[in-house]
């Protein structure tokens, strides 16, 4: 089976050796069956749009097709078959289109291959459809411009799909994959206004997602299954960047989501998950940040931290005006959350067993919230600075509770509720015009208040 292995640059120069002149409308029809058959066509600088179709039926066939300085022009590519091989580019244009669609026969094992190239493009689409096993998917679109939206399609086992956009504005990619262990990667850099939208059904899935140097654009992830891998990593290296929004939605057991934005403002991150054992993680660095995160099952763990330093930990919240919003709703939960600098907000509820929440915050105008329903569950507040506030309510039943409030600065309010037997509460307190309730009802019930 012939593999084209040809760059862009190197297409370009094979296709001026062979290149005829200006035509209109062209069109090149190309049908080929059998086994080891290799489709090539060249258009380029047509009056009007023209047309590459190439379809092949068969095995180990190859199909390539390049357009240059064209507008409103198609290659369009369809492959029947196991090990076949598409390749497409265009160069230099607008409102151009590529499709390639790759289906493999049933109850066979055959890997193929697609890949297209556009560059210099504006408006233009890449679309590229997989159905069978053991696929791979490439697109590619760069080179300051708009607009341009790529698709990939893969159902089966085994897919791979990447997608990539760079120095784009309000361009798209979309990256539907099903059943098995599939991996999807989409890249979009230097632009702005930009969206990308991941979804996988099946089993042990990973899907990663860069948006770096972007302002206002959107990641969204979504997966089905279980062993799943979602990360959104939107960051500016350096450079600030602002109003991004990253989401991940999961449902199954056993999956991890992490979305990173580093050096941005006024972004968000969206996490959901609704299954058993699994983990999110949110670092944000920056100001105006907001986080949400909730989970739904048991052994569920949240865990915020990995930027600044707040005491002996690490926070997930790094810069000002940060809110970060919680839930676990199930059994042995586990929540981390760190905050630094000033006008950071937390707000947290758990309902479950054996959920322990600690959660750090460094700065001035701190608030702490939270609400704790079922057993041996665990609540600290760590607060430095000024203006802060912390209150906790742990009941439903519960036991074995213990909350511990640490405040450090002026003007601070510690409230503490525990209805249940063998609790204990400490609350301490450093500054001015400070104030501490603790309230216990039940048996066995420790309350520590020290302020100084």
């Amino acid at each position: 089976m012939l593999k084209f292995n040809l760059t862009p640059i190197a297409s370009a120069i094979l296709f001026l050796a062979a290149s005829h002149a200006m035509a209109a409308d062209s069109i090149s029809n190309q049908v080929q069956s059998g086994e080891g058959n290799d489709a090539m066509a060249f258009q380029s600088a047509s009056v009007g749009a023209s047309t590459i179709n190439q379809t092949q039926f068969g095995d180990s066939n190859a199909a390539y097709g390049e357009q240059l300085n064209e507008s409103g022009s198609t290659i369009d590519q369809l492959q029947i078959g196991n090990w076949n091989d598409n390749f497409a580019s265009q160069m230099d244009g607008a409102g151009n289109s590529v499709s390639q669609t790759q289906t493999s026969p049933a109850a066979v094992d055959g890997f193929n291959s697609t890949e297209s190239f556009q560059i210099g493009q504006i408006s233009t689409t890449a679309t590229i459809t997989q159905d069978g096993t053991n696929h791979e998917a490439i697109t590619e679109q760069y080179g300051s411009t708009a607009g341009n939206q790529a698709l990939i399609q893969q159902s089966g086992d085994g897919n791979y799909g990447t997608t990539f956009q760079e120095e784009q504005a309000d361009s798209s990619i979309s990256l539907f994959q099903g059943d098995g262990g599939n991996t999807a990667q989409a890249l979009q850099s230097f632009g702005d206004h930009s969206e990308t939208t991941v979804y996988q059904s099946g089993d042990t899935n990973d899907a990663l997602v860069f948006q770096d140097y972007q302002s206002g654009s959107n990641a969204l992830i979504i997966q089905d299954g279980s062993l799943n891998l979602a990360a959104i990593d939107q960051n500016g290296a350096g450079v600030v960047f602002a109003g991004n929004d990253a989401s991940v939605v999961q449902t199954g057991i056993g999956n991890q989501s992490e979305a990173s934005q580093f050096e941005a403002s006024n972004s968000s991150a969206a996490l959901g998950v609704d299954g058993q054992g699994n983990q999110q993680y949110v670092y944000q660095s920056g100001n105006g940040h907001s986080a949400s995160v909730s989970s739904i099952g048991n052994e569920n763990l949240v865990d915020m931290k990995n930027t600044t330093t707040v005491g002996a930990s690490e926070g997930g919240q790094s810069g000002s005006g940060h809110i970060a919003e919680l839930g676990q709703l199930g059994d042995r939960n586990t929540m981390t959350v760190a905050q630094a600098s000033t006008n950071n907000e937390l707000y947290f509820a758990q309902n479950g067993n054996d959920n322990v929440l600690i959660s750090e915050q460094s700065g001035d105008d701190n608030v702490a919230e939270g609400y704790t329903g079922g057993d041996f569950n665990t609540v600290e507040f760590y607060q430095s600075g000024e203006g802060n506030f912390a209150n906790t309510l742990q009941a439903d039943g519960s036991s074995d509770n213990t909350i511990k409030i640490t405040q450090a600065g002026g003007s601070s309010n510690a409230y503490v509720v525990q209805a249940g037997s063998l609790n204990n509460a400490e609350v301490q307190q450093a500054g001015n015009n400070m104030q501490a309730n603790i309230s216990q009802a039940g048996s066995s019930n420790i309350a520590f208040i020290q302020q100084q």
